[in-house]
């Protein structure tokens, strides 16, 4: 099995925060990744405005704004189309 690339890994926490997953620590053991690259990748999402970070008290949790949506779906297209051409 091939390691995933970053992009592989926004997409997936994209989808987790999409399917309503807010708490980066969820995120991380969904997404199966460390502590360090959760922060990384969730900080380059907000820089993008694929998510937005809420404080709740002393928590931070994450929603995904319609771009983020938006650039989900294009990647789920896409990885269809290559499924459909690597019958």
């Amino acid at each position: 099995m091939s390691k995933r690339s970053r992009f592989e890994i926004s997409c997936d926490i994209l989808k987790l925060i999409l399917d309503g997953e807010e708490k980066p620590t969820k995120l991380m053991f969904k997404a199966n990744i460390s502590w360090n690259v959760i922060k990384e990748i969730l900080e380059i999402l907000v820089k993008k405005e694929l998510v937005t970070e809420h404080m709740i008290g002393k928590v931070i949790r994450y929603k995904i704004t319609d771009k983020g949506t938006q650039v989900f779906s294009y990647y789920q297209k896409a990885v269809r189309e290559i499924e459909l051409v690597s019958r």
